[in-house]
């Protein structure tokens, strides 16, 4: 079963400088025709995607937006507020949003597809993305990977691989937490959560949607201290949930 994340590709993107990425001391903030994609690095640590005229399409296989730093990421994305909206991104040989930093975090409102993952947020430290909207990947609706995980998403979810994917990684506390309330349509596992082996921290799975696997695994909390719960019913920490 393959969770978990790939590599990105160059990328020929929007980017600061170009006259719909303002500028302002560190924080970036990219409105418009954005339809090659945007693509932000150090030094910048915000990046604001908003009021958007067309679809975010780069094609090929760039990322619908890429922010990459050593230091903290925060990317903040509205692809649903632009005139003639709602619009959406779509990556069709990459993924959506694909952020990584020493901290990350990642809120998108609006609709994603995408030929790899949805959303990808890989941190040292904190990684954390909020979703709403329905996301449609080849590969996985969400994956986030630091030293804590923490997901919530509020949209339907159709995966090839996994629907969403949170891992604490690192240290002896790493900790990995999902909430999420959409229907979830995945191949390999509905959600999964786990946390480093000799982790202290919490893997915990809510999930108030239905949630379907073809090869069998919906709800998967694995740690010292795994809970998976489907509602207000906590199940077995690996059991298929098939709505």
């Amino acid at each position: 079963m393959l969770l978990f994340g790939y590599g990105r590709s160059a990328q020929a993107q929007v980017v600061p400088g170009d006259p719909q990425c303002v500028v302002s001391g560190t924080t970036v903030t990219c409105t418009g025709n954005l339809q090659p994609g945007v693509a932000v690095t150090a030094p910048y640590t915000i990046l604001n995607v908003n009021n958007v005229t067309q679809n975010i399409a780069p094609g090929g296989l760039d990322d619908g937006i890429y922010f990459g730093s050593a230091g903290n990421v925060t990317i903040i994305s509205d692809t649903t507020d632009g005139p003639g909206g709602p619009f959406k991104i779509i990556a069709t040989g990459a993924s959506g949003i694909y952020a990584t930093g020493a901290t990350v975090r990642v809120t998108s409102t609006g609709d994603i597809e995408a030929g790899v993952d949805g959303i990808v947020a890989m941190a040292g430290g904190a990684a954390i993305v909020n979703s709403t909207g329905d996301i449609t990947a080849a590969g996985n609706g969400l994956f986030v990977s630091g030293a804590t995980a923490r997901v919530t998403s509020t949209g339907d979810i159709e995966a090839g691989n996994a629907g969403i994917v949170a891992f604490g990684a690192f240290g002896a506390s790493g900790s990995a937490v999902v909430n999420s309330t959409g229907d979830i349509n995945a191949v390999n596992a509905g959600i999964f959560a786990i946390t480093a082996p000799l982790s202290s921290g919490d893997a915990t799975v809510t999930s108030y949607g239905d949630v379907t696997s073809t090869n069998g695994v919906g709800l998967v909390a694995d740690s010292f201290a795994g809970a998976a719960r489907h509602g207000d019913d906590a199940v077995d920490s690996r059991l298929n949930i098939p709505g």
